[in-house]
């Protein structure tokens, strides 16, 4: 694990220069030792254990797939992505045996195999957990365009899976050369989600600054060209409690270009979790395609973001006596999902709905951020984090969402991306990033070298540059 230091770096002012220190297991030598065993403590064993029987309690065992939260059968990209996660990272903490790690995993990529693609042929952005089947936005067999930014978390984990065992690394491959990137990604390296109205699909950009930089690397993976997604141009700089945060500075609610009616809404919301899930997966380097790790570039702009959300977040309960821990999630009540942010929509911590209505009074301290943070920035404050949500489990398996900031009560949702994030907070402090390069060519480069797609835009390094998809490549401003 690298220790990122601040100096000649892009915003690196003194109320933000925090220094990542991530905690480590136990060993006779600092941080991950290659040499030395290291150990999970008792308490971290356990955590990674509640957070494992989620999975044990939620999985539909005639199709492999699991709920997207206690009581909705509803699966997006990003919680399968989560759920390749946990499976990983439950084997490498010891919560998760050999044999039922490989029978799930095999479920789980067969039916990546087998799933719908909706009509442009990426995966659809809703599936049922119960059936497989690809769904519509009232929840019915049908299709509701996709999102890019959560197949994108999917491409990370694919390759991660991918990368560390070969078992079921040519059924990944198969998996990926299903899908048609000419719907997904542009000759510059820009990402494309779709949404349904009028009976068809279509096209918007997708992403804003921290989830499309994170989102793009798992494109970059695999080997797209993703530059114009990293160039964090639209990015400004506001001051919260004496400290600066980059954020981005589309404002989508007076945006030139009108949303048109149905398009998703894109708030660009700063919250915890793309950046740290940056740094516990790729240290916050940009991924190069069959290159070593240790030649990869530094992201700077993602890495400063980190360092920000923390200081940002640790500031208000210095100041104000509120911890906080912001992330996007499930509630136990209505509105049953909102965004707790660091900063939206031109205000510092706004919690809002998935339309941008502000809801106050849901606001919570994030199991999921919490973790996270405890996980990259050793110290006092997010000691405090883990004592104040370290009760907040189900004696069934999971853990619970959070607490609300206005009263302490539980938040009872239990999601299966919380606890996905925790189990990656575990098995990131038993053993440092996650991504571990392989770059002795599979079934997906072989096969690109001895067969066209051209049609769905691979191999990327020949036709990426030739793309004339049916998406608006138009170089304005990216939709709201």
């Amino acid at each position: 694990m690298s220790m990122h230091s601040s100096k000649d770096e892009p915003f690196a002012y003194r109320t933000a220069t925090a220094e990542i220190k991530p905690r480590s297991a136990t060993s006779p030598n600092f941080f991950w030792s290659k040499n030395e065993t290291v150990l999970l403590t008792d308490k971290e064993q356990e955590i990674g254990r509640y957070a494992w029987q989620y999975f044990t309690r939620t999985v539909f065992p005639e199709t492999g797939l699991p709920q997207g939260a206690v009581g909705s059968d509803t699966l997006t990209m990003d919680n399968v992505a989560g759920y390749l996660a946990a499976l990983t990272c439950a084997k490498k903490i010891g919560v998760l045996e050999d044999i039922e790690f490989h029978e799930r995993m095999t479920k789980l990529v067969t039916w990546l195999n087998q799933m719908q693609l909706n009509s442009l042929g990426v995966p659809n952005t809703f599936y049922s957990g119960r059936t497989g089947q690809s769904l519509n936005g009232v929840n019915q067999p049908g299709e509701d365009g996709h999102s890019a930014l959560d197949i994108g978390r999917l491409l990370i984990w694919m390759r991660i899976v991918r990368n560390e065992f070969p078992t079921h690394a040519a059924a990944i491959d198969r998996a990926v050369l299903r899908w048609n990137f000419r719907k997904l990604i542009d000759a510059d390296g820009l990402i494309y989600g779709s949404y349904y109205r009028d009976g068809r699909l279509h096209p918007y950009r997708e992403g804003r600054f921290g989830e499309l930089q994170y989102a793009a690397k798992g494109f970059a993976l695999w080997g797209f060209r993703v530059d114009a997604s990293m160039n964090s141009d639209n990015t400004s700089l506001i001051t919260i409690n004496n400290i600066l945060l980059p954020f981005d500075n589309r404002y989508s609610h007076i945006s030139p270009i009108p949303r048109p009616q149905g398009e998703p809404f894109q708030p660009g919301a700063i919250t915890t979790t793309a950046a740290l899930l940056d740094g516990m997966e790729f240290d916050w380097k940009i991924p190069s395609h069959n290159a070593a790790t240790e030649d990869w570039k530094i992201d700077p702009k993602s890495l400063q973001l980190a360092r920000s959300i923390y200081v940002v977040q640790k500031s208000r309960y210095e100041s104000k006596g509120l911890l906080t821990a912001r992330a996007a999630h499930n509630l136990d009540r209505p509105p049953y999902f909102v965004i707790d942010s660091i900063f939206a929509l031109g205000d510092p911590f706004v919690t809002m709905d998935k339309s941008g209505n502000p809801r106050p009074k849901q606001a919570c301290v994030s199991s999921g951020a919490s973790f996270q943070l405890w996980a990259m920035f050793e110290g006092k404050y997010t000691d405090m984090l883990m004592d104040a949500v370290e009760p907040l489990f189900d004696q069934y398996g999971g853990w619970y969402a959070g607490f609300y900031e206005d009263g302490g009560a539980a938040n009872k949702a239990i999601s299966l991306n919380d606890n996905a994030v925790i189990l990656e907070s575990m098995a990131f402090v038993l053993n440092g990033p996650l991504f571990k390069p392989n770059l002795h060519p599979g079934y997906w480069e072989l096969t690109l070298e001895a067969k066209s797609f051209d049609a769905l835009g691979l191999p990327p390094a020949k036709y990426q540059q030739q793309f004339q998809p049916m998406l608006d490549t138009r170089k304005a401003e990216p939709r709201p």
